[in-house]
Protein backbone atom coordinates (compact mmCIF):
# COMPACT_ATOMS: atom_id res chain seq x y z
CA UNK A 1 0.00 0.00 0.00
CA UNK A 2 1.08 3.32 -0.63
CA UNK A 3 -0.12 6.83 1.00
CA UNK A 4 1.06 9.93 -1.43
CA UNK A 5 0.77 13.58 0.13
CA UNK A 6 1.67 16.98 -0.77
CA UNK A 7 1.79 17.50 3.42
CA UNK A 8 4.53 16.27 5.34
CA UNK A 9 2.26 16.84 8.65
CA UNK A 10 -0.62 14.77 6.84
CA UNK A 11 2.14 11.75 5.90
CA UNK A 12 3.18 11.82 9.73
CA UNK A 13 0.03 11.88 10.82
CA UNK A 14 -0.56 8.64 8.88
CA UNK A 15 2.42 6.90 9.43
CA UNK A 16 1.52 7.60 13.48
CA UNK A 17 -2.06 5.40 12.79
CA UNK A 18 -0.85 2.89 10.45
CA UNK A 19 2.57 2.04 12.23
CA UNK A 20 1.43 -1.63 12.66
CA UNK A 21 0.56 -1.87 8.78
CA UNK A 22 3.38 -2.04 5.87
CA UNK A 23 2.88 1.08 4.48
CA UNK A 24 4.81 3.26 2.16
CA UNK A 25 4.91 6.98 2.29
CA UNK A 26 5.67 9.42 -0.45
CA UNK A 27 6.15 13.58 0.27
CA UNK A 28 4.92 13.82 -3.46
CA UNK A 29 2.22 16.49 -5.82
CA UNK A 30 0.23 14.16 -7.50
CA UNK A 31 -0.01 16.33 -10.42
CA UNK A 32 3.99 16.81 -10.51
CA UNK A 33 5.13 13.43 -9.38
CA UNK A 34 4.48 10.04 -10.71
CA UNK A 35 2.45 7.91 -8.76
CA UNK A 36 5.03 5.33 -6.75
CA UNK A 37 3.94 2.39 -8.13
CA UNK A 38 1.39 0.63 -11.16
CA UNK A 39 -1.06 -1.80 -11.06
CA UNK A 40 -2.70 -0.50 -8.12
CA UNK A 41 -6.33 -2.61 -7.61
CA UNK A 42 -7.78 -0.09 -5.13
CA UNK A 43 -7.20 3.82 -4.99
CA UNK A 44 -9.20 6.21 -1.99
CA UNK A 45 -9.42 9.74 -2.16
CA UNK A 46 -11.35 11.43 0.51
CA UNK A 47 -11.71 15.22 0.15
CA UNK A 48 -9.49 14.64 -2.04
CA UNK A 49 -10.67 15.60 -5.98
CA UNK A 50 -12.65 18.82 -4.84
CA UNK A 51 -9.63 20.79 -3.93
CA UNK A 52 -8.60 20.51 -7.67
CA UNK A 53 -10.20 22.73 -11.03
CA UNK A 54 -11.26 20.89 -14.32
CA UNK A 55 -7.92 21.32 -16.09
CA UNK A 56 -6.02 19.54 -12.98
CA UNK A 57 -8.99 17.10 -13.00
CA UNK A 58 -7.96 15.99 -16.48
CA UNK A 59 -4.87 15.39 -15.82
CA UNK A 60 -4.71 13.90 -12.16
CA UNK A 61 -7.56 11.10 -13.66
CA UNK A 62 -5.36 10.26 -16.69
CA UNK A 63 -2.57 9.74 -14.21
CA UNK A 64 -4.32 7.62 -11.99
CA UNK A 65 -5.62 4.93 -14.80
CA UNK A 66 -1.85 5.20 -16.08
CA UNK A 67 -1.02 3.22 -12.74
CA UNK A 68 -4.27 1.40 -12.15
CA UNK A 69 -5.01 -1.78 -13.41
CA UNK A 70 -8.35 -3.30 -15.41
CA UNK A 71 -10.90 -3.26 -12.67
CA UNK A 72 -9.46 -1.09 -10.00
CA UNK A 73 -12.03 0.29 -7.89
CA UNK A 74 -11.69 4.13 -7.09
CA UNK A 75 -13.13 5.37 -3.40
CA UNK A 76 -14.30 8.70 -2.96
CA UNK A 77 -15.68 10.86 -0.50
CA UNK A 78 -16.06 15.10 -1.69
CA UNK A 79 -18.27 17.59 -0.77
CA UNK A 80 -21.18 18.82 -2.94
CA UNK A 81 -23.57 21.41 -3.88
CA UNK A 82 -24.15 24.76 -2.72
CA UNK A 83 -25.26 26.14 1.18
CA UNK A 84 -23.70 27.64 3.89
CA UNK A 85 -22.59 24.80 5.84
CA UNK A 86 -20.08 23.34 2.68
CA UNK A 87 -19.24 27.29 1.97
CA UNK A 88 -17.69 27.44 5.36
CA UNK A 89 -16.12 24.24 5.14
CA UNK A 90 -14.60 25.67 2.05
CA UNK A 91 -13.80 29.16 3.03
CA UNK A 92 -12.31 27.33 6.27
CA UNK A 93 -9.80 24.98 4.45
CA UNK A 94 -8.57 27.69 2.05
CA UNK A 95 -7.54 29.56 4.98
CA UNK A 96 -6.24 27.23 7.07
CA UNK A 97 -4.67 25.27 4.20
CA UNK A 98 -4.39 28.02 1.48
CA UNK A 99 -6.52 25.92 -1.63
CA UNK A 100 -7.18 27.96 -4.50
CA UNK A 101 -10.26 26.33 -6.09
CA UNK A 102 -13.04 28.60 -5.04
CA UNK A 103 -16.33 26.32 -6.72
CA UNK A 104 -16.67 22.77 -7.31
CA UNK A 105 -15.42 20.94 -9.86
CA UNK A 106 -17.42 18.12 -10.72
CA UNK A 107 -14.96 14.79 -10.99
CA UNK A 108 -17.65 12.42 -12.33
CA UNK A 109 -17.06 13.24 -16.04
CA UNK A 110 -13.45 13.01 -16.14
CA UNK A 111 -13.97 9.62 -14.42
CA UNK A 112 -16.10 8.38 -17.04
CA UNK A 113 -14.29 9.90 -19.67
CA UNK A 114 -11.12 8.01 -18.51
CA UNK A 115 -12.91 4.28 -18.48
CA UNK A 116 -14.96 4.37 -14.60
CA UNK A 117 -18.27 3.33 -13.68
CA UNK A 118 -20.49 4.22 -10.92
CA UNK A 119 -20.91 1.33 -9.14
CA UNK A 120 -22.46 2.89 -5.78
CA UNK A 121 -23.13 6.27 -3.98
CA UNK A 122 -24.43 7.21 -0.55
CA UNK A 123 -24.95 10.31 0.74
CA UNK A 124 -25.35 12.39 3.60
CA UNK A 125 -25.80 16.09 4.91
CA UNK A 126 -28.36 16.36 2.74
CA UNK A 127 -26.82 15.61 -0.81
CA UNK A 128 -24.05 17.47 0.61
CA UNK A 129 -21.44 14.87 0.93
CA UNK A 130 -21.37 12.02 -1.29
CA UNK A 131 -19.07 8.59 -1.12
CA UNK A 132 -18.82 6.84 -4.17
CA UNK A 133 -17.33 3.73 -5.67
CA UNK A 134 -15.99 3.81 -9.51
CA UNK A 135 -14.58 1.33 -11.53
CA UNK A 136 -12.46 0.92 -14.19
CA UNK A 137 -13.43 -1.22 -16.99
CA UNK A 138 -11.91 -4.80 -17.09
CA UNK A 139 -11.97 -5.04 -20.40
CA UNK A 140 -10.68 -1.66 -21.56
CA UNK A 141 -6.66 -1.77 -22.48
CA UNK A 142 -4.37 0.81 -21.45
Amino acid sequence: ADTVDSSPRMLDLARRRLASHPVSYLHADVLRDPLPGSGYDLIVSHFFLDCFEEEDLDRLTALVVSAARPGTRWLISEFRGQGIGVAFLYWFFRVTTGLQTRRFADHRPWLVRRGFSLTRCETAWGGRLASELWELDPRRVY
